[in-house]
């Protein structure tokens, strides 16, 4: 019934509908058919274009995933090589008690170090190198895409020679990938898939010249002075084929220069692109880019420490400015440790000693009279008329000093005494000498006062003082004398005879009219004898063989031993002739193993006679310091040279076996850090010509700039190289041992007739110079491989074959490596993407 009443209501509404719209014929309902299959295809095109889409992305997303695992692992493989390049040259410089490992990085059967002499190809010439090596399965090296990739160029200039890797180098054979193997896969060994393949080349840039330290903006190239203060001092000029590229490397407030004041080179992509930006043609000669890049490196630091074979230790600093502050303990005392206990942190302090005086086996005393005489070289002390505090002395005021440092002031030098019977009175006179052995007339206002004990058979000891004052200076190296300082022991019968007349010294000291130290003397030896004074007067003197020691006792003689009263003025003595009162010393060189002074006309005339009153402004004032005995400074041009293990931290001997081992140990600022300076181990004899050309010989302390320009370096240089395990000898392992090679003092670089000649040379270049550090750069890759079955196109698995199997990501990565030949230990400084 239902069903019956819906089929009539569904047939009026169709009749109802046919009513109102036309009757349509057999044609319009086939095209409605037509129209509904088209609408279905396109639905049914549309869900298939979908669904194509679909696949599409997420075949793309599947690849991309795959490509970006591929480049992680590239990434991950490149920092592989990278290690494997850090721990070749750690295990390569392993072993401590090889010279050459601790520099050049060039010791004799080093694996895989080439160079650096290759005829057939020059441009490799005078460079060392590392380059991967690798055989496969088959005992062969994989050499396909190595000389790509391992190619480095900027702005289109190649930074490593083009044709890097040629069949006719002779190390051609030995150069290869490193493969790596799928060893989780069940294969069998001659079956192990290769999943990647690793590269890298590794340049030796050590020895070579920052050029941001070389270049500065205190003066231009070409300008500079030599000073031996830091690396600007070096003209560039002197080490590059040509000049105008010098030029270049200047800070842009130079004319010509191109680097941003402030800033740095950064690499050699920086140099070759901001050279190119400035002039196109700049590296058109090949001969120019092969001179920039055998001796420049755009990075070289250094610590400012010295290895004692166990520790760093920090160098002492001579340019401080806290002199008047200091005491000899302050110095007298072993050096601090440069790094805090893990090794890496740096300990800031800088306040250790010179170990040079600290190790020494001398007594304390001439450790202390060395400290003393160089605080008082280095302190503030400049008005010489007045407050000039000897601050080194423990002197106050009554005692005797133990150790009294020299400044520039005159000197006690030699005392007469004239005794003589003037009616009922013996009296003893006292005449007093003084040598000025300075450039400048110094004095005016000094207080002598002279204490000493005389006695006889006629009086018993009395104690005497003389005092007087200088009223004018002393001229400039030159004597002057006070005379006729009168004393009266004592009053006797006239005409009574003297017997056993003895005098002892007990101090003689030379003050400001504030009562501030100059100078202090004493003896106490007695001189006496049993001649009679029954006539009028009898004369005696005393004088110091070294002006600059006299608080030493046993620099002081009498003019005859054990002491005699002469009847006229100059009583000649026993030591060459000793004169009287108002004569000079005796020569400057009395005895062996003391300053070489062969110019030196009179004992004043001395070459190394000279106080700064400033802190050091350069390692060669050094030489000016008095050790403590007589006719000695600070010998700079001789090394104390023990064994090939003897260390730096070695303390001072005698004169004759040298001093110089102090320059490993001090600096003359608080840096802890330094760049520019040069390794004097380089093989470099480009760098070596400019770290010595400039060098003047005959210069002052004052103005170390004049005198007579080095006109032969190059035969310093062949030394160098000579003795530096480069060419001949072994690597110094201290910069100080440089004063072991006898051309820099023996007047073979031109006239060294003194002292201070002598060590002039070694003076003036050994601030700017190390010995610690190597500068390597490198470009290392990766390449993640698809290996193919073996079969394949005639391949086999295991080994990678050439235009059959895949590489499926690349990375290549770029930097330099900073290696601390004493401690072997690495920094990677630089490290970036060959594309970046």
């Amino acid at each position: 019934m239902y069903d019956c009443e819906l089929n009539t209501v569904e047939l009026v509404v169709y009749e109802i509908k046919m009513m109102q719209l036309p009757i349509p014929t057999s044609r319009v309902i086939r095209d409605d058919r037509g129209v509904a299959l088209l609408l279905t295809l396109s639905v049914l095109a549309g869900l298939i274009l979908v669904i194509l889409a679909f696949a599409h992305i997420t075949l793309k997303s599947q690849k991309e995933v795959r490509l970006s695992q591929d480049r992680i692992r590239a990434r991950l493989h490149v920092e592989s090589a990278l290690q494997k390049v850090l721990a070749l040259i750690t295990g390569d410089f392993a072993d401590p008690n090889y010279p050459e490992n601790l520099f050049p990085a060039t010791k004799a059967g080093q694996s895989r170090l080439y160079g650096p002499i290759f005829p057939s190809n020059p441009e490799w010439d005078g460079r060392y190198y590392w380059v991967s090596n690798f055989t496969d399965l088959n005992g062969n090296s994989d050499r396909d895409g190595l000389d790509e990739v391992l190619q480095l160029t900027a702005g289109g200039v190649d930074l490593t020679p083009n044709q890097i890797f040629t069949d006719s180098l002779p190390v051609y054979d030995e150069l290869g990938w490193i493969h790596l193997y799928d060893e989780t896969q069940d294969y069998p060994d001659d079956d192990t898939p290769v999943v990647a393949r690793l590269a890298f080349l590794i340049i030796d840039e050590s020895g070579k010249i920052d050029p941001t330290a070389i270049c500065g903006t205190d003066s231009a190239e070409g300008s500079e002075v030599r000073k031996g203060l830091d690396p600007s001092e070096i003209n560039l000029a002197d080490i590059l084929s040509d000049s105008g590229i010098a030029t270049k490397f200047q800070p842009d407030v130079h004319t010509g220069g191109l680097l941003p004041a402030g800033l740095k080179w950064f690499s050699f992509f920086d140099i070759i692109k901001r050279f190119l930006a400035d002039d196109g043609a700049a590296w058109d000669n090949a001969s120019d880019l092969k001179s920039v890049l055998d001796n420049v490196v755009p990075y070289s630091y250094d610590i400012e420490a010295f290895f004692d074979g166990n520790e760093d230790k920090h160098r002492f600093n001579l340019g401080r400015t806290d002199w008047n502050d200091l005491g000899v303990d302050d110095i007298v005392k072993d050096a601090d440790n440069f790094w805090l206990v893990d090794g890496v942190t740096l300990n800031e302090q800088n306040t250790g000693g010179i170990p040079w005086l600290f190790n020494s086996s001398e007594a304390q005393a001439i450790k202390n009279q060395i400290a003393a005489n160089l605080i008082d070289y280095c302190d503030d002390d400049e008005d010489l008329g007045s407050g000039i505090v000897n601050a080194t002395s423990d002197y106050n005021g009554s005692n005797t000093p133990s150790y009294c440092g020299n400044e520039q002031v005159p000197y006690i030098n030699e005392l007469k005494f004239q005794a003589e019977l003037q009616g009922s009175n013996f009296v003893l006179t006292l005449d007093a000498e003084f040598v000025n052995m300075y450039g400048s007339d110094i004095g005016t206002g000094g207080v002598l006062e002279v204490k000493v004990q005389a006695g006889s058979d006629q009086f018993a000891t009395t104690s005497l003082t003389f005092a007087a004052n200088l009223t004018s200076d002393v001229a400039a190296r030159s004597y002057d004398v006070l005379s006729g300082i009168a004393s009266t022991p004592s009053s006797i019968a006239a005409g009574t005879s003297v017997t056993n007349l003895g005098i002892t010294i007990v101090s003689a000291k030379l003050a400001d009219s504030s009562g501030n130290l100059w100078d202090y003397a004493f003896d106490t030896t007695v001189s006496s004898n049993t001649t009679s004074l029954s006539f009028p007067s009898r004369y005696i003197a005393i004088e110091v063989n070294d002006p600059r020691n006299n608080l030493d006792t046993n620099e002081w003689s009498w003019d005859c031993s054990p002491g005699c009263w002469g009847s006229t003025p100059c009583e000649v003595g026993t030591i060459d002739s000793l004169p009287c009162v108002g004569n000079t010393n005796n020569v400057s060189n009395p005895a062996s193993g003391s300053d070489s002074e062969p110019g030196a006309t009179d004992p004043w005339d001395v070459s190394t006679a000279y106080i700064r009153n400033a802190p050091i402004q350069y390692m060669w004032e050094l030489g000016a310091v008095h050790r403590g005995s007589s006719w000695s400074t600070i010998n700079l041009h001789t090394y104390r040279y023990l064994t090939i293990q003897v260390m730096p931290s070695s303390g001072f001997a005698s004169y004759l076996e040298g001093d110089a081992n102090i320059l490993s140990q001090v600096k003359l600022n608080d840096d802890l850090e330094s760049s520019g300076k040069v390794n004097v181990n380089t093989y470099n004899t480009n760098v070596l010509t400019g770290l010595l050309t400039g060098i003047t010989i005959g210069g002052g302390y004052e103005s170390p700039e004049t005198g007579v320009v080095l006109a032969n370096a190059g035969t310093l240089v062949s030394m160098i190289t000579s003795n530096n395990g480069s060419v001949g000898g072994l690597p110094f392992r201290f910069r100080a041992q440089l004063a072991m090679i006898p051309e820099f003092t023996n007047g073979t670089a031109g006239a060294q007739d003194n002292d201070r000649a002598k060590e002039e040379i070694i003076g003036k270049f050994i601030n700017i110079t190390n010995v610690r550090q190597n500068i390597f750069s490198f470009v290392v890759s990766a390449q993640i491989v698809k290996d193919m079955i073996s079969g394949f196109r005639g391949g086999t698995r295991g080994i990678f074959d050439f235009g059959i199997d895949l590489v499926l990501a690349e990375k290549r990565v770029k930097g330099l490596i900073y290696r601390d030949a004493l401690r072997n230990r690495l920094r990677v400084q630089q490290y970036s993407s060959v594309d970046e």
